[in-house]
């Protein structure tokens, strides 16, 4: 509920349901990004960070058959998020900014392993996600019913002879104007 004079009009209600349209292109995986100057689609996008992830070591030599398995465990991870909240995760990764999951601190020296790659990937959405909630409930928003103070004390008079006449008390006559 909201005051009267803070109720959005049809317009502004259009604006945010198109915002709202844009926040959630930006959570779908049908959409394309740009990574490292090439456009990809978001299968391709995952690819070539996980290639590259793979690719700088950050762990144990990898040989073709590990690498491949590798590759199938974070595509399994990630699979179903923008490639750009995977990107960023790496991004915040590769500059030791990644935030703590489960209250511990990560080594930065070693690559993400796929679950926590997709954690740290996840975080990034909730921001966007925590928005979009928010700009549906203004959209819900109805006008706050604001009663005038003599209303207000004429209600509440019937309310306490509606309890006495319950507990068989006298009851008190409401003032008339």
């Amino acid at each position: 509920m909201l005051p009267k004079d803070l109720i959005l009009s049809s317009s502004e209600k259009q604006a945010i349901r198109e915002y709202i349209d844009h926040l959630d292109c930006s959570l779908s995986v049908a959409q394309s990004m740009i990574y490292r100057d090439r456009y990809l689609t978001n299968d391709q996008a995952h690819g070539a960070m996980i290639a590259n992830l793979l690719m700088k070591g950050g762990g144990a030599k990898l040989d073709s058959d590990a690498a491949d398995a590798l590759t199938g465990d974070y595509l399994d991870a990630l699979d179903d998020l923008p490639a750009w909240t995977v990107r960023e995760a790496l991004r915040k990764w590769n500059r030791g900014k990644s935030i703590k999951l489960d209250g511990k601190a990560h080594d930065f020296n070693w690559r993400p392993t796929a679950p926590t790659l997709r954690r740290l990937a996840e975080e990034e959405m909730v921001a966007i996600k925590a928005l979009k909630m928010q700009l549906e409930k203004l959209l819900e928003a109805v006008p706050l019913i604001e009663f005038s103070e003599e209303h207000c004390a004429d209600m509440r008079q019937r309310l306490s002879n509606l309890v006495r006449g319950i507990s068989g008390e006298r009851q008190i006559r409401p003032k008339t104007s």
